[in-house]
Parts: structure tokens; C-alpha cells; sequence
């Protein structure tokens, strides 16, 4: 296995380099007589040879195939690591990497810089001297996926249960560069609109949708400005009362949890062994150690890839029930079982027919917000691993008999879930942002004095023709503004460049399509900017991370830094200063086909 780098040594001490590549070819085959069947390539011999990555004499060059008598002898696996080497890799604003590298392993960016690691059997696309690369663009407004559909959308509607496998609509947007939009309804209603950030490619809705909702639209455009305080008062008093009444009873659930704490420590405290099991539990068990959000891995030896989910559980008294909310296969389910003495069993029942229910789980709190254990499915035993983190309290709808539990009376019972104020609560709490349509200076003063200045909250800007006049206010508060499609505005008489001009005045710019493939052209819209004197780099950095940062998913996209999604696009030349054409689009460390 190490003939090859006895070869790369032999020729860094000096041996000529074709002299090192016949020592482990020709040269073994002459001394051992069979030179006339193997050891170098030629027609009436052997067909045994090897394609490699790069270089024979290269340390990172790596094995892609083995052929012996023509048939396939070795093959790499299928999910292997893939290295991006590239003239030019654009990291981020002000990171340049020249002659990067990038790693991509499980989708997700691994490495970045110089020199990378180049693990065993990874792929390498080597696009050098010209390669240039990007994290994939955004379009920060785009109704792509809706096929025309013009419905106003409301809050309760998630527009990403519209989405499938990437379609050939998708597709032609992504393989412009454009790998992930902001899906939005062609109108809002008068309580707003929820927006999905959505990738244009993949195979199915758990790998495209990254955030549902990721902000929420109201429309003012054509508002006389002094409604404008009226036409959104209406939704935010309605998400404030919501969110008060979560707000109250997670205050009285954190009550009447801490008062049956006590109560039940006082019972214990009566017997000595009350005393001592209580000592060996786990400190997360004296209050709650099982109630709130699990992140669940089940593992089944080294090689096949971990099934990871999302579980809500919730103890009462020693009873636990729960749901699955997500895992990567897709299947949903519901969960009840017990607790006690710091070990949990309990039954899953899951919603794909393919899988066989009930699935037996049996784990022990191994330590504070940490579960470790079985899942049994079957003859099938896997090693199961969990983690809390969310300790907020959860309500899980579970049948039951009428009787109430003794120790669950004077329990407070949860407002009603609201998928239409849903959106507003989240809103309200700072976790997404309001994507608010503008057009006129006036209008955009009040929705800044009513959001920001009254209710300190997260806003992006939406077309905001007259944005200019409040600049300074814009960029003192870093508020996005999503430029209209049109590179060029007309005020008073006189074209202005509104992206430039924003820019110059450290504001924030995004750049939207506006429509549904017309996503495709938002490379071709940026460059014409950039020709009319946006500066290059804000450009880059307005399809990028600008917008990203914007709407709160910049922790998956938007830069290429180790933890993100492998969402890149190579160029074979910087694509707004010298106008690069898109050689390869990459999304989850997958190529879209061309």
C-alpha cells in the first residue's frame, strides 16, 4: 500500500521523476519477466491500470478506480469526501483564498483554506488555473415554485409544503448559481404572509426547505402612511396576545412544576433510602430531566450514515410521551413509555408503514440532558444516543381517561397552538424577521418608527424606492434593503443606481428576482449593477452573506466556512468583475447536473 509514496520519496530525494513512475511500473515487470503483459500501457497487453485523482507523484492524489483484465477490481464508496481545488476561492467579504481549497464531507463544509485535508478515496475537482469559487447566491424574494399560482398567502400557510424534488423550473434557476430563494406569495394578507427559505435543488423536502417560516411579509406599499400604524397594529395585537398567553403559562407551568418539586423532595426527605437514590440521580432529574426538544442519533456500526431526529418528549409523573417531529428518514411518530430511577422505556410507533412498529427504546440518563441507550426494531438492535437542547416546556396531546392524576391537578393546561399567529409569536420573540413591502419615504419613517423604534424588531426592507432619504437611519440600524429587480430608479426626473447608492452609505443591499425562474438572470442583474457602479465585492456580498445575515440563516449559507452547507458555485472567472460563466453548481456537496 505504500509503493506509490516510496515513489513520491524517491523522486523528492532527487531521482528523476519518469525514472520514479517506471520503478513502480515498467521497470518491476522487466525484472520479473512479464513486461510483455503488463507494467506500462499498451495496445496487445494486459488491461490493468488505475485512474487516479491527479498526479501519481502528488501525496493527495488518491485512487479512483482499479481495473484488472479490463473489469472494475476497486471502486471508492459512493459517499465519499470531495476536495475543490480552484484558482480563487471567494471565503467571504475581504476573503480571498488564492489557490484554495475547499473539503466537503456529508454536505457540509469541513476545511477551507491553502491546503486542506485529503482524506482516503476523496474526489477532487480541480478547476485550477482559472477555477473561481462562491458560497451559492441568494434571492432574497422570489415566488419561484408557485407556477403562477397569484393566492394571497397568510400565516397559517407554509409554502414549503409546496415543495418536492427539485423540479425543471428549480433546476434552471440553480444551475444559473442561484441555490437558495426566499419563497414568497405573489400577496400577503392583511395579518402578513409567512416566507420559506428554500434551496432549488435536491430530492425531497426535508433536504431543500433550511427555514419555514424564515420571516413574515406585510405589504404597505400602497398604504397612506398614517394607516400604516393601523394596518399593522392589527396583526401585531393579535401575535402579542398570543404570545402573552404562552408567556403566562409557561410562567405558571415553572410554578407548579417547582411547587411539586418541593413537595415530592420533602416526601422523599421522610426515608433514609428516599435520601440516598435521590443523591445518585443525575442533577437534571431533581427538577424536569426529561421534559423539552432531543436531538436523537441511532447508529449501526462504523460505516452506514447515523439516522438522526428530533424528539419532543414530556414527563408526567413517571409517564413519558412524545413525538418525532423530524428525523432524516423522513417518518414522523409518536412515542409513550416510563421513567423512573433515571431509566427510560418506552415504545415508538412511526408513520412510515416500511418501518416495523412498535420500536422498543430503552436508555439511561447518563448525565444531565444526556441519554444513552437501545432501539430495538425488530431482531435489529441500534445504539442510541440523545441530547436535550431545549428544556422549554412542551404539551404532547395524548388520549387519556377522564380521571385526573392526582399529582397533575392544578396542573395549568397550554393555550391552543395558532398556526396563523404562530408566524406573529416568532416575530415578536426576535427569532425571524418582517420583510416589509415600501415604496415612499413617508412610509417607510412610520414602519420604522412603528417596528424598530416602538417594537425593536427585526425588519428587511422590500423594493423601499425612496430608501435614500433615511440612509443614515438605514445603516445606523443595519436594516437590509431588498433593491427592486431593476438595476436603474428614476427620481425627479433623474436615473440613480439604488444599490449603489445605499451601498456607498453603508447600507446593507440584497438583490430578488421578484418572479419565478426569472431567478435564473440574477447573476446577469448583479453584473449590470456592477457595471453601472456598485462595487464588486458589496455585489458578491449582497447575493451572499448580506442576505443570508438577513434573514437569520447565515449559520447554514451564505459564506464558505467550515460547518455550512456545501452550497458553492464555480465560476471560471470572477462573475462580476470579468463576468465569469458558471462551470459547476454544488448543493449539499452534490454537482447539479449541467
Amino acid at each position: 500500500g505504500q509503493l506509490r509514496l516510496a515513489a513520491v520519496r524517491a523522486s523528492r530525494a532527487g531521482l528523476d521523476r519518469q525514472a520514479a513512475l517506471e520503478a513502480i511500473t515498467r521497470i518491476p515487470a522487466e525484472i520479473l519477466g512479464v513486461a510483455d503483459r503488463v507494467g506500462s500501457l499498451a495496445v496487445g497487453k494486459d488491461a490493468d491500470f488505475v485512474v487516479l485523482s491527479g498526479d501519481p507523484l502528488d501525496v493527495t492524489t488518491r485512487v479512483e478506480g482499479v481495473y484488472v483484465a479490463g473489469r472494475p477490481a476497486f471502486a471508492p464508496p459512493e459517499d465519499r469526501p470531495l476536495v475543490i481545488r480552484a484558482a480563487m476561492v471567494w471565503a467571504a467579504p475581504d476573503r480571498y483564498i488564492r489557490d484554495g481549497q475547499i473539503l466537503v464531507e456529508g454536505g457540509k463544509i469541513t476545511a477551507v483554506g491553502r491546503t486542506v485535508p485529503h482524506p482516503p478515496f476523496a474526489r477532487v475537482i480541480d478547476v485550477r488555473p482559472e477555477g473561481f469559487v462562491t458560497p451559492g447566491f441568494i434571492d432574497s424574494f422570489s415566488h419561484l415554485g408557485l407556477a403562477g399560482d397569484r393566492t394571497a398567502g397568510d400565516n397559517s400557510l407554509r409554502l414549503s409544503q409546496l415543495v418536492g424534488a427539485a423540479d425543471v423550473t428549480d433546476l434552471r434557476v440553480c444551475r444559473a448559481g442561484v441555490t437558495t430563494v426566499l419563497m414568497a406569495p405573489y400577496a400577503a394578507s392583511s395579518m402578513g404572509a409567512a416566507l420559506a427559505a428554500v434551496k432549488t435543488a435536491g430530492s425531497g423536502r426535508a433536504g431543500r426547505v433550511i427555514a419555514d417560516p424564515t420571516a413574515l411579509l406585510f405589504d404597505v406599499h400602497a398604504a397612506d402612511p398614517a394607516a400604516i400604524p393601523e394596518v399593522l397594529g392589527k396583526p401585531l395585537a393579535a401575535g402579542k396576545k398570543y404570545l402573552d398567553s404562552w408567556a403566562k403559562y409557561e410562567k405558571d407551568l415553572k410554578a407548579f412544576l417547582e411547587k411539586k418539586k418541593q413537595k415530592e423532595a420533602g416526601e422523599e426527605n421522610q426515608e433514609d433510602q428516599g435520601k440516598e437514590d435521590q443523591e445518585k440521580r443525575p442533577d437534571a432529574e431533581k427538577g424536569d430531566p426529561i421534559t423539552g426538544t432531543w436531538k436523537a442519533t441511532v447508529r449501526h456500526g462504523p460505516e452506514p450514515k447515523p439516522v438522526t431526529a428530533t424528539v419532543q418528549l414530556q414527563l408526567i409523573d413517571t409517564e413519558v410521551v412524545g413525538r418525532i417531529t423530524e428525523s432524516s428518514l423522513g417518518a414522523r411518530g409518536k412515542l409513550s413509555g416510563t421513567f423512573t430511577a433515571g431509566h427510560l422505556e418506552a415504545d415508538v410507533r412511526v408513520d412510515d408503514p416500511e418501518i416495523p412498529s412498535p420500536i422498543r427504546v430503552r436508555a439511561e440518563l447518563v448525565k444531565a440532558d444526556h441519554l444513552k441507550g437501545t432501539l430495538t426494531a425488530g431482531e435489529l438492535s441500534l445504539a442510541l444516543e440523545a441530547r436535550r437542547t431545549d428544556k422549554k416546556p412542551v404539551e404532547i396531546k395524548v388520549a387519556r381517561s377522564r380521571r385526573v392524576r392526582p399529582a397533575q391537578e392544578g396542573r395549568p393546561k397550554p393555550p391552543k397552538v395558532d398556526p396563523a399567529l404562530e408566524p406573529l409569536k416568532a416575530l415578536l420573540e426576535k427569532k425571524i424577521p418582517a420583510v416589509v413591502n415600501v415604496s415612499t419615504a413617508a412610509q417607510i419613517r412610520t414602519v420604522l418608527d412603528l417596528l424598530v423604534g416602538k417594537h425593536q424588531l427585526r425588519i428587511i426592507l422590500l423594493n423601499a424606492e425612496e430608501a435614500l432619504v433615511h440612509a443614515e437611519r438605514l445603516a445606523d440600524k443595519k436594516i437590509t434593503v431588498v433593491v427592486p429587480p431593476g438595476v436603474l430608479r428614476r427620481r425627479f426626473y433623474r436615473d440613480y443606481h439604488l444599490a449603489d447608492q445605499l451601498a456607498r452609505r453603508g447600507v446593507p443591499v440584497a438583490f430578488q428576482s421578484g418572479a419565478e425562474d426569472a431567478g435564473r438572470h440574477l447573476p446577469t442583474v448583479t453584473l449590470y449593477a456592477v457595471e453601472r457602479g456598485l462595487d464588486a465585492e458589496t455585489a458578491l456580498a449582497a447575493l451572499t452573506i448580506h442576505a443570508a445575515r438577513a434573514l437569520a440563516i447565515d449559520q447554514r449559507v451564505g459564506s464558505i466556512e467550515p460547518g455550512k452547507d456545501a452550497d458553492l458555485v464555480i465560476f471560471n472567472a470572477h462573475p462580476l468583475l470579468e463576468g465569469g460563466r458558471v462551470l459547476r453548481v454544488l448543493v449539499d456537496g452534490k454537482e447539479v447536473e449541467p
